[in-house]
């Protein structure tokens, strides 16, 4: 099987079914770090080819450029509300609190706590 090759903004990603691959634009301090991608079996963090900043965590150091897990990476699980708060957020946006993603997309693209945030939005001048 020949995966298609998906280019979303400088980077590029083998993928088997573009149809189930969802993206997002990783941010540092707004300026674009990498891009979030996940199907139904993986996620995968690539950094933006252009990007020149500091690593977005410690344990995704930039001297790698490609990371890959079949859970969301703890970082990114660290920007997540937890208990109470988990609940209350995800009722108010009418997130399934299970649905890590969505959560994501939706609460960590504005501010968040240091200086990641995780939008669906792509910054201007790239094409999605």
């Amino acid at each position: 099987m020949n995966p298609n090759i998906a280019k979303c903004g400088n980077a590029k990603i083998a993928i088997f079914d573009p149809e189930m691959v969802k993206h997002a634009y990783v941010y540092y301090n707004w300026t674009l770090a990498g891009h979030l991608f996940r199907n139904s079996r993986r996620y995968v963090f690539v950094y933006d080819a252009g990007y020149t900043g500091p690593s977005i965590a410690l344990d995704m150091p930039r001297t790698r450029r490609y990371y890959s897990s079949p859970y969301l990476f703890p970082y990114f699980s660290g920007l997540l509300p937890e208990g109470e708060n988990r609940e209350f957020w995800c009722r108010a946006h009418g997130i399934d609190p299970s649905d890590k993603w969505t959560m994501l997309t939706v609460l960590a693209s504005g501010d968040t706590i240091g200086a990641v945030n995780v939008s669906l939005e792509a910054p201007d001048g790239v094409d999605a």
